[in-house]
């Protein structure tokens, strides 16, 4: 019978010790920005892909990471002048044009541009698909393609127990090995925190950034008649003056 109450002592007590364990520390952010917006002058590539094998020797599979290619873009921004460049998964090519707030399109099989509804404003953001981030959903700093990152996960207090800092990534298609497409998570460069890399809602985003142009781009012939065009057009509709675009 002298059993029972010597269990109840033991009990308590490790439930004490329990008790005075300190909690987890929280990885600590590094000062700065969480997300730098591209240089003035800057060209980047986009891969958005899902899990799969990449064709080998293609811009995804030469990044490190590997998946199938649904869409490339490439970015270039000059300025106020944006030219963004997409080919997809058939090889299918369309060409917009963006200066200030005015946007052409040019599709395959297109004789000439088109204006269309502005589909980002560079103004304001370059990088869509990161805005949730913040210092709550930091989980630690992890090298991916040898690069030293911050990482964010949406949602991070239901996501495994973050420490100071995330295991590094080993060769899993190029990926974390605790990465999962299906779980928004950003890894941003620490030394120039743009994006490297984004998952979520089964893809992959492969961020890749290129030799900045020197000069401000020029464009195309029939890309600035068209914008000329429709200044005037504004100008005609609201009977004032509208800045060429």
């Amino acid at each position: 019978m002298k059993l029972f109450p010597l269990l109840c002592a033991v009990l308590i007590a490790a439930s004490r010790v329990c008790a005075q364990q300190p909690a987890p520390t929280p990885p600590v952010l590094p000062s700065g920005p969480l997300l730098n917006r591209a240089p003035a002058f800057s060209q980047w590539l986009v891969t958005d892909m899902v899990p799969g094998g990449a064709k080998p020797g293609s811009d995804a599979d030469s990044a490190g990471i590997k998946g199938t290619v649904i869409l490339r873009t490439l970015i270039t921004k000059t300025g106020p002048i944006v030219h963004q460049e997409t080919a997809d998964y058939r090889n299918l090519k369309q060409d917009f044009w963006i200066k200030g707030k005015v946007e052409t399109a040019m599709f395959a099989g297109w004789k000439s541009p088109s204006i269309q509804p502005l589909s980002q404003d560079y103004s304001k953001i370059d990088f869509p698909g990161f805005e949730w981030i913040a210092a709550s959903n930091f989980t630690g700093i992890q090298k991916l393609l040898g690069t030293d990152c911050l990482v964010f996960i949406n949602g991070a207090g239901a996501a495994p127990s973050p420490g100071a800092a995330v295991p590094s990534a080993t060769p899993r298609n190029g990926l974390p090995p605790d990465a999962d497409p299906n779980r928004t998570t950003a890894w941003i460069a620490l030394d120039s925190r743009l994006p490297l890399l984004l998952t979520g809602q089964g893809q992959i985003h492969v961020y890749q950034f290129r030799t900045a142009p020197q000069a401000i781009q020029t464009l195309p012939p029939a890309v600035q008649a068209i914008m000329s065009t429709y200044a005037s057009q504004l100008n005609d509709l609201y009977g004032r003056r509208s800045d060429p675009p």
